[in-house]
């Protein structure tokens, strides 16, 4: 069951504290907003949504790993589950409410 909570992690690494313009995936986030965002010929909420998935929302990223994840066990062992995302998803969420209230604890 530790599966959840390292997905819920790593999406909420991946998606905020690595992201930011000069971390290590600044980059990625930055060339995905050009293709995605301003290239592509995807109506709007369609590439915000893209965004939101690949590296723009924790709690979309985790689901999206954690799903995947179940449909590979599923082909695999047959078994599918969904407390499995629902846990990825919460984890993820209680990271990213948990820095903001750092973050306005330390600048208040």
């Amino acid at each position: 069951m530790m599966n959840p909570l390292w997905i819920g992690l790593w999406a909420w690494i991946f998606c905020r504290p690595l992201s930011e313009p000069g971390q290590v995936f600044g980059w990625l986030k930055n060339w995905l907003y050009v293709k995605v965002m301003v290239k592509s010929r995807m109506k709007q909420e369609l590439s915000e949504a893209v965004m939101k998935v690949l590296i723009d929302c924790p709690k979309c990223h985790a689901g999206q790993i954690a799903l995947w994840w179940q449909v590979v066990a599923y082909f695999r062992i047959g078994y599918f589950s969904v407390p499995f995302i629902l846990s990825s998803i919460f984890v993820a969420i209680v990271f990213t409410d948990l820095a903001e209230l750092i973050d306005k604890w330390k600048n208040a």
